[in-house]
């Protein structure tokens, strides 16, 4: 079975958590002081801070900007449904825009939802494909709107070399189990504004690290590294086809994951350590991925794969081509031993637009991993092929 996705480590990742947990953890301020000062020199913004997870990330950004209640935040139609929640939590109305071929939030789209509540643009990177962020911006400017980039996809994306994270008032990154970078969970905040930096640092220096938290996240990661193994997975991607079984086992999994996401606790010492070691060498990775994507674009047709803009680098966190009757090829490429998502198992659809009801539906997450060897590359495109022929 080939899985679509495999959890992000590094030789040598399991014996630094050990080592960390059991002989101590790396020097708390030292360590995560680096990881901020070469994080922020890679995205190129003043200032980096960590939070407990991405979305707690997200929050952070929205309650130093001074929101108050009943303010409009818009958000890609397409998206993660939980960070819309989050929102409303928070005293604020989320507001959806549709999304463009590309997956991301149309810039053309936007200034028919801007009213006079609106106080942020959720610019989402989304799948690692920069969006068109340029026109956001121009939409904001002059309006008082503050652009929120959402690079939980997309750490190493750019636009002309200019790295997305530091393009709008604010930037918030992932770092959980499968990103590009994986630290047991945790996520970055970037920002070039020095009053938001001392706000949200205020925020950071109130919460307290936990090791027992920090043994659960190595505990999940472990064994869904296990479980993504070719052997294991042949039969959960199988047993997830049953309809009854997929509902428990999403459950489950959701339950055990939203319980250690939404506990917050201040990023620790041997985070960041797994942080530095793989930005080291998050080019490789980058390299490693674009070559994978570059076998899919050149050997699949060309109205299904990927639309990225001329000046833009994709991440490739996820390959997504689009294609019709998506949910039938899953279940067909999954005979041959390929396991693939679609509909909300890529992303969710958060309005009743029609046009982004037809995106997600044709959505089609194809494997993309290190390790992803050539000849199942080759596999997959030559199944792909013969099923649209």
């Amino acid at each position: 079975m080939i899985p679509r996705r495999k959890v992000t480590t590094y030789k040598g990742f399991w014996l630094d958590i050990l080592k960390g947990l059991i002989s101590g953890m790396p020097d708390q301020d030292e360590t995560i002081d680096l990881f901020r000062k070469i994080f922020s020199e890679y995205i190129g913004v003043k200032h980096t801070i960590f939070a407990s997870s991405g979305r707690d990330a997200f929050i952070l950004i929205l309650k130093a900007l001074g929101l108050k209640k009943g303010d409009e935040v818009i958000f890609p139609s397409y998206t993660l449904k939980n960070l819309a929640e989050l929102t409303e939590n928070a005293g604020f109305k989320p507001v959806f825009v549709p999304v463009s071929e590309d997956f991301n939030i149309n810039p053309a789209e936007i200034k028919n939802k801007i009213t006079e509540r609106t106080r942020v643009i959720v610019a989402t990177h989304l799948f690692g494909n920069p969006c068109r962020i340029g026109e956001i911006k121009s939409i904001a400017l002059g309006r008082n709107i503050d652009i929120i980039e959402d690079c939980a996809h997309a750490l190493g994306a750019d636009i002309d070399g200019k790295r997305v994270g530091s393009f709008g008032r604010a930037a918030f990154f992932s770092f959980e189990t499968r990103k590009i970078i994986n630290t047991l969970g945790g996520g970055a905040i970037t920002t070039n504004d020095d009053e938001l930096f001392s706000h949200i640092l205020k925020e950071f220096k109130k919460q307290r690290i936990s090791k027992i938290h920090l043994i659960k996240k190595a505990f999940f990661c472990l064994v869904e590294q296990i479980v993504l193994l070719p052997a294991f997975w042949s039969f959960f991607a199988r047993l997830l086809r049953n309809t009854t079984m997929k509902s428990i086992i999403l459950k489950l999994y959701r339950a055990a994951h939203t319980t250690s996401r939404n506990s917050v606790y201040a990023y620790s010492g041997l985070q960041a350590y797994l942080g530095i070691k793989q930005l080291d060498n998050i080019e490789k990775y980058h390299r490693n991925r674009s070559f994978i994507a570059k076998l899919y674009n050149n050997n699949l047709d060309n109205s299904i794969i990927p639309l990225i803009g001329k000046s833009s680098r994709h991440a490739y966190y996820c390959y997504i081509i689009r294609i019709k009757d998506a949910s039938i090829i899953s279940s067909k490429l999954l005979e041959y031993g390929i396991d693939t998502g679609y509909g909300d198992e890529v992303m969710q659809v958060l309005d009743d637009n029609k046009a982004t009801k037809v995106i997600h539906d044709q959505a089609l997450e194809l494997p993309m991993y290190k390790g992803l060897k050539i000849e199942d590359i080759k596999m997959i495109v030559r199944r792909i092929n013969e099923l649209l022929e």
